[in-house]
């Protein structure tokens, strides 16, 4: 049975939370606001929270060696960012589709920083497939491994790093593909999870330690968790229709952070769930894999 407490709310009211990491070494949760081009840092202890502005709209990000550097998805382009002067290194600007941009991301247990994107208009980008599964390797390089995507998320690993699951939301489906941490070469994926067991569609989402996936659903007002093999274990319930990302954290890895949005609600819908954009915080009795850093040198 999935059951978990809330401990905390953060009132940061998003527009769009997402992207959300632990990171150990500030014993912080560091997330952002897409829309909003927000970058938030919130002290565990001590429920401190520091929001900054960002130039760009940062879609996802992973931490690096340098405390103060992140690897930053924004709408555009990838860069190296330096979350406390601002100061901002662009790695790759790829030639993107007209209506196209960066979603989620997440380093993987190879030390890579993979990354989707997703079209947000497919009348400008000319289909609603446009979008493609990157990585970018810790020799600074960027790889396209797959294209054909709406918009990309749910990226996380198993606790053995031999599968990588990916969802592409509004085809209400997760894929698992075997995956080589050496390489970086994925194989041929399998379903996962179909739309028979979401109720909205699978947004961000986190492997526990155990092989569980914890999937962040848009749409339905919870996060879902489905066992090794795909089947439904339970839910916890979160006070806001747009479910985007959730991160375990905390000294044991027991403590569920979830970013929410209010983006795409009608003014009916935030007067009925008014806390829709906050970070919610529960302990669980689950504890999750540590976060992992980008490989390469900033």
């Amino acid at each position: 049975m999935i059951t978990a407490e809330l401990i905390a709310e953060v009132e940061t009211g998003d527009t769009l939370g997402e992207g959300i990491v632990w990171d150990a070494r500030r014993g912080a949760f560091i997330w952002a606001d897409i829309l909003g081009r927000r970058l938030h840092v919130w002290t565990l202890d001590g429920a401190r929270l520091e929001t900054r502005d960002v130039p760009h709209r940062l879609c996802s990000l992973s931490l690096t060696r340098d405390p103060g550097i992140i690897i930053a998805a924004f709408d555009k382009g990838i860069a190296a960012y330096n979350i406390e002067s601002g100061a901002l290194s662009w790695l790759h600007q790829p030639d993107l589709s007209p209506g196209e941009r960066f979603n989620d991301g997440r380093t993987g247990p190879d030390g890579r920083f993979w990354v989707g994107t997703m079209v947000e208009d497919a009348e400008a980008a000319g289909g609603t497939d446009k979008g493609a599964l990157y990585s970018l390797d810790k020799d600074g390089g960027l790889r396209q491994h797959f294209s054909g995507i709406h918009i990309s998320n749910g990226l996380c690993w198993s606790p053995d790093a031999t599968r990588l699951y990916h969802a592409d939301s509004p085809k209400l489906r997760v894929k698992a593909y075997p995956f080589d941490a050496a390489s970086g070469v994925l194989g041929e994926p399998a379903n996962f999870i179909g739309k028979e067991h979401l109720t909205g569609g699978p947004d961000g989402a986190v492997c526990d330690a155990a092989g569980l996936y914890w999937s962040a659903v848009w749409g339905g007002s919870c996060v879902s968790v489905f066992a090794e093999d795909g089947a439904p274990l339970g839910k916890i319930d979160i006070p806001a229709p747009h479910v985007t990302c959730p991160c375990f954290g905390g000294p044991e890895l027991d403590i569920l952070a979830v970013t929410t949005a209010r983006a795409e609600l009608s003014e009916d819908q935030l007067q009925a769930a008014p806390r829709s954009g906050n970070l919610f915080v529960y302990k669980t009795a689950h504890t999750g894999q540590p976060t992992q850093l980008w490989g390469g040198k900033v």
